[in-house]
Protein backbone atom coordinates (compact mmCIF):
# COMPACT_ATOMS: atom_id res chain seq x y z
CA UNK A 1 0.00 0.00 0.00
CA UNK A 2 1.54 3.72 -1.11
CA UNK A 3 1.88 6.18 1.32
CA UNK A 4 -0.78 8.52 -0.09
CA UNK A 5 -3.39 5.31 0.28
CA UNK A 6 -2.29 5.23 3.94
CA UNK A 7 -2.57 8.94 4.49
CA UNK A 8 -6.08 8.78 2.57
CA UNK A 9 -7.30 5.64 4.58
CA UNK A 10 -6.19 7.22 7.95
CA UNK A 11 -7.84 10.66 7.27
CA UNK A 12 -11.66 8.49 6.51
CA UNK A 13 -11.10 6.21 9.23
CA UNK A 14 -9.30 8.68 12.50
CA UNK A 15 -12.61 10.66 13.36
CA UNK A 16 -14.23 7.47 13.70
CA UNK A 17 -11.54 5.86 16.03
CA UNK A 18 -12.64 6.62 19.58
CA UNK A 19 -15.93 5.03 18.75
CA UNK A 20 -15.27 2.11 16.29
CA UNK A 21 -12.12 0.65 17.30
CA UNK A 22 -13.73 -0.52 20.66
CA UNK A 23 -16.68 -2.14 18.94
CA UNK A 24 -15.08 -4.01 16.16
CA UNK A 25 -12.56 -5.58 18.34
CA UNK A 26 -15.36 -6.61 20.53
CA UNK A 27 -17.62 -7.87 17.02
CA UNK A 28 -14.45 -9.76 15.79
CA UNK A 29 -13.37 -11.19 19.30
CA UNK A 30 -16.85 -12.38 19.78
CA UNK A 31 -17.05 -13.89 16.04
CA UNK A 32 -13.68 -15.65 16.79
CA UNK A 33 -15.40 -17.46 20.27
CA UNK A 34 -18.58 -18.17 18.23
CA UNK A 35 -15.97 -20.18 15.94
CA UNK A 36 -13.58 -21.27 18.22
CA UNK A 37 -17.06 -22.95 20.05
CA UNK A 38 -18.19 -24.31 16.74
CA UNK A 39 -15.35 -25.72 15.47
CA UNK A 40 -14.87 -27.70 18.70
CA UNK A 41 -18.42 -28.59 18.94
CA UNK A 42 -18.38 -29.72 14.89
CA UNK A 43 -14.97 -30.68 14.35
CA UNK A 44 -14.30 -29.11 11.01
CA UNK A 45 -10.68 -27.39 9.73
CA UNK A 46 -12.21 -24.76 8.04
CA UNK A 47 -14.21 -23.64 11.37
CA UNK A 48 -11.08 -23.92 12.75
CA UNK A 49 -8.76 -21.73 10.84
CA UNK A 50 -11.76 -19.43 10.57
CA UNK A 51 -11.63 -19.12 14.23
CA UNK A 52 -7.58 -19.17 14.68
CA UNK A 53 -8.17 -15.79 11.75
CA UNK A 54 -11.00 -14.34 13.53
CA UNK A 55 -8.48 -14.31 16.92
CA UNK A 56 -5.65 -12.64 14.84
CA UNK A 57 -7.61 -10.00 13.29
CA UNK A 58 -9.11 -9.23 16.87
CA UNK A 59 -5.32 -8.68 17.92
CA UNK A 60 -3.87 -7.01 15.04
CA UNK A 61 -6.94 -4.80 14.22
CA UNK A 62 -5.93 -1.86 17.08
CA UNK A 63 -2.02 -1.71 16.26
CA UNK A 64 -2.86 -1.94 12.42
CA UNK A 65 -5.11 0.96 12.52
CA UNK A 66 -2.67 2.98 15.12
CA UNK A 67 0.46 2.24 13.00
CA UNK A 68 -1.88 3.83 9.99
CA UNK A 69 -2.39 6.83 12.01
CA UNK A 70 1.18 7.01 13.07
CA UNK A 71 2.30 7.27 9.41
CA UNK A 72 -0.44 9.46 8.28
CA UNK A 73 0.53 12.40 10.63
CA UNK A 74 4.03 11.83 10.23
CA UNK A 75 4.86 10.85 13.74
CA UNK A 76 6.96 8.35 15.72
CA UNK A 77 7.18 6.01 17.68
CA UNK A 78 7.39 8.08 20.36
CA UNK A 79 4.29 9.71 19.66
CA UNK A 80 1.07 8.33 21.49
CA UNK A 81 -1.93 7.02 19.19
CA UNK A 82 -5.52 8.13 19.59
CA UNK A 83 -4.23 10.58 22.53
CA UNK A 84 -6.67 13.54 23.44
CA UNK A 85 -5.95 16.76 21.88
CA UNK A 86 -5.62 18.54 24.81
CA UNK A 87 -3.69 15.73 26.41
CA UNK A 88 -1.36 16.31 23.29
CA UNK A 89 -1.03 19.94 23.53
CA UNK A 90 -0.82 19.52 27.33
CA UNK A 91 2.82 17.83 26.69
CA UNK A 92 3.79 19.75 23.75
CA UNK A 93 3.65 23.09 25.89
CA UNK A 94 6.10 21.25 28.65
CA UNK A 95 9.21 22.65 27.07
CA UNK A 96 8.02 26.16 26.41
CA UNK A 97 6.68 26.21 30.18
CA UNK A 98 10.16 24.88 31.62
CA UNK A 99 12.14 27.46 29.50
CA UNK A 100 10.12 30.04 31.38
CA UNK A 101 10.82 28.78 34.49
CA UNK A 102 14.81 28.47 33.61
CA UNK A 103 14.13 31.88 32.56
CA UNK A 104 12.36 33.74 35.14
CA UNK A 105 11.57 31.68 37.92
CA UNK A 106 14.63 30.03 38.45
CA UNK A 107 16.63 33.02 39.09
CA UNK A 108 13.94 34.93 41.35
CA UNK A 109 14.27 31.89 43.48
CA UNK A 110 18.42 32.32 43.78
CA UNK A 111 17.52 35.82 44.63
CA UNK A 112 16.03 34.38 47.64
CA UNK A 113 18.31 31.71 48.19
CA UNK A 114 20.90 33.75 50.40
CA UNK A 115 23.68 31.16 50.89
CA UNK A 116 21.51 28.54 52.19
CA UNK A 117 22.83 25.03 50.48
CA UNK A 118 19.67 24.02 48.82
CA UNK A 119 17.52 26.28 46.75
CA UNK A 120 14.29 24.89 48.17
CA UNK A 121 12.00 22.58 49.82
CA UNK A 122 9.10 20.88 48.03
CA UNK A 123 6.09 18.76 48.91
CA UNK A 124 6.49 15.84 46.46
CA UNK A 125 9.87 14.87 44.78
CA UNK A 126 8.50 15.09 41.48
CA UNK A 127 8.16 19.04 41.90
CA UNK A 128 11.89 19.33 43.93
CA UNK A 129 13.38 17.37 40.77
CA UNK A 130 12.13 19.70 38.25
CA UNK A 131 14.01 22.64 40.15
CA UNK A 132 17.25 20.54 40.48
CA UNK A 133 17.27 19.75 37.23
CA UNK A 134 17.10 23.27 35.99
CA UNK A 135 19.11 24.90 38.34
CA UNK A 136 21.82 22.34 38.75
CA UNK A 137 21.34 23.08 42.53
CA UNK A 138 19.65 20.76 45.08
CA UNK A 139 16.07 20.90 46.78
CA UNK A 140 14.88 18.96 49.34
CA UNK A 141 12.13 16.53 48.64
CA UNK A 142 9.51 16.40 51.01
CA UNK A 143 7.20 13.40 51.37
CA UNK A 144 8.67 11.26 48.57
CA UNK A 145 6.97 11.27 45.16
CA UNK A 146 3.64 11.50 46.17
CA UNK A 147 4.09 13.94 49.08
CA UNK A 148 2.60 11.96 51.88
CA UNK A 149 5.67 9.57 52.72
CA UNK A 150 6.49 10.74 56.63
CA UNK A 151 10.50 11.52 55.41
CA UNK A 152 11.81 13.75 56.37
CA UNK A 153 10.04 14.05 59.29
CA UNK A 154 8.32 17.60 61.33
CA UNK A 155 11.71 17.51 63.68
CA UNK A 156 13.94 17.35 60.58
CA UNK A 157 12.47 19.99 59.06
CA UNK A 158 12.53 22.45 61.68
CA UNK A 159 16.09 21.47 62.10
CA UNK A 160 16.96 21.89 58.60
CA UNK A 161 15.35 25.04 58.90
CA UNK A 162 17.19 26.20 62.09
CA UNK A 163 20.27 25.05 60.57
CA UNK A 164 19.57 27.43 57.44
CA UNK A 165 19.57 24.44 55.08
CA UNK A 166 16.91 26.37 52.96
CA UNK A 167 14.53 29.01 53.06
CA UNK A 168 11.87 28.59 50.79
CA UNK A 169 9.46 26.00 50.91
CA UNK A 170 7.02 25.18 47.69
CA UNK A 171 3.63 22.98 49.11
CA UNK A 172 0.73 21.44 47.54
CA UNK A 173 -1.34 21.05 50.32
CA UNK A 174 -1.59 22.02 53.96
CA UNK A 175 -3.10 19.06 55.31
CA UNK A 176 0.15 17.54 56.25
CA UNK A 177 1.12 18.14 59.77
CA UNK A 178 4.69 19.16 58.42
CA UNK A 179 3.46 22.00 55.61
CA UNK A 180 0.68 23.29 58.81
CA UNK A 181 3.57 23.65 60.79
CA UNK A 182 5.73 25.10 58.34
CA UNK A 183 2.40 27.41 57.40
CA UNK A 184 2.16 28.45 61.03
CA UNK A 185 5.36 29.24 61.66
CA UNK A 186 6.98 30.88 57.73
CA UNK A 187 6.25 33.88 56.20
CA UNK A 188 3.48 33.39 52.92
CA UNK A 189 4.48 34.24 50.07
CA UNK A 190 2.09 33.52 46.90
CA UNK A 191 -0.33 30.57 46.99
CA UNK A 192 1.03 27.83 49.58
CA UNK A 193 4.80 29.32 49.11
CA UNK A 194 6.34 29.88 51.94
CA UNK A 195 9.73 31.37 53.16
CA UNK A 196 11.12 30.35 56.23
CA UNK A 197 14.07 31.51 58.37
CA UNK A 198 15.95 30.09 61.27
CA UNK A 199 13.89 32.18 63.87
CA UNK A 200 11.41 30.17 62.58
CA UNK A 201 12.34 26.87 63.65
CA UNK A 202 13.35 25.91 67.86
Amino acid sequence: MSYLAVKSLAAVIHPWLPVTLPMVIIAVGAAAVVTAVGSALIKRAVLTAAAAAAVLAAALWAPAVASVGLAANHESAFDTPFEPTHLASLIASVPARLAVLQRVTIPRLESLEFGTPDLLAAQSSYIASIFAYLSGKEALPIGGFTGTIPSPTLSQLQADIHSGQFHLVLALSTADPRIRWIAAHCQPLRGTTYYCVRADAP
